[in-house]
């Protein structure tokens, strides 16, 4: 066995693809399911002329929403701290490309990356470190049930 297992570099970088693009019943654990599930949780209900959001008093309605979004919460702080451990560049071209979806040449032009072959260089780095972080983030924080294996080793099969 070895310490770090081959990586299949291509399947990883399209894994990080899909996480961040689809939003759709093929791919349930994906970034804007966790995000729209998360950002629910703290939609804690509607108006009312008691202070604390409860009506009536049969349990507290807050604190449950809070803890059952709770997962939600700590798998966006995980997809926070693998953003956080990649390069400055890597980091700008996942928040703008994949999450706030900036064109590519608006991104090229922000990082002064000339020729579209450059952008693809470091796009590809950008997925990779973000999956290698990933890979590590996942296990520890406990959110393998939102956040798929971005990480995909030689002879495994993508989810």
């Amino acid at each position: 066995m070895e310490l770090i297992d081959p990586v299949d570099g291509n399947a990883s970088v399209q894994a990080v693809r899909d996480f961040f693009t689809f939003d759709d019943p093929q791919h349930p654990r994906n970034y804007w399911r966790i995000k729209r599930r998360y950002e629910a949780m703290y939609s804690l209900g509607g108006h009312s002329e008691d202070v604390t959001g409860i009506h009536g008093s049969s349990g507290n309605h807050t604190e449950d929403k809070l803890i059952a979004g709770n997962p939600y919460m700590r798998a966006m702080n995980s997809i926070k701290r693998g953003l956080k451990a990649c390069s400055i560049q890597s980091r700008l071209i996942l928040i703008g490309r994949y999450i706030e979806g900036k064109k590519v040449w608006a991104i090229q032009q922000e990082l002064q990356l000339t020729g579209s072959d450059r952008y693809q260089r470091a796009d590809y780095k950008a997925c990779y470190e973000f999956a290698d972080a990933m890979d590590y983030i996942v296990v520890e924080d406990d959110v393998q049930d939102l956040i798929p294996q971005l990480l995909i080793k030689m002879g495994t099969k993508q989810e």
